[in-house]
């Protein structure tokens, strides 16, 4: 699972902060097609991509979020059927949409 939420505070405003934040924006289930293009793209050009959770949470900002635009439109020939190709261009779109004040979420 991919979330849009604000981005965090840091510094002291952090350590004051009694919830976490929660998830307020659009989100996309990462499913078995999206890995099947992963899995084809060669080795190398996934950097940010090889970071996704098998379990736990992984939050991307500013720099890991431009990265992994270019990455996704780099490896997005590889993917092969209908299915695959709406799945991978529902992330790239999400991924894409972040505005600059927030993160990306991933989640397994």
């Amino acid at each position: 699972m991919a979330t849009v939420r604000r981005a965090r505070r840091t510094g002291l405003a952090a350590l004051f902060r009694r919830a976490p934040a929660e998830a307020d924006g659009p989100s996309v289930e990462l499913g078995p097609g999206f890995f099947a293009v992963l899995a084809r793209a060669p080795e190398g050009w996934t950097r940010t991509l090889d970071a996704l959770p098998p379990s736990g949470e992984v939050v991307w900002g500013p720099l890991e979020i431009r990265m992994a635009v270019t990455e996704l439109s780099r490896i997005s020939p590889y993917a092969e059927s209908a299915a695959e190709q709406a799945e991978f261009n529902a992330f790239r779109e999400l991924v894409g949409s972040v505005p600059s004040d927030s993160e990306l979420v991933l989640r397994n």
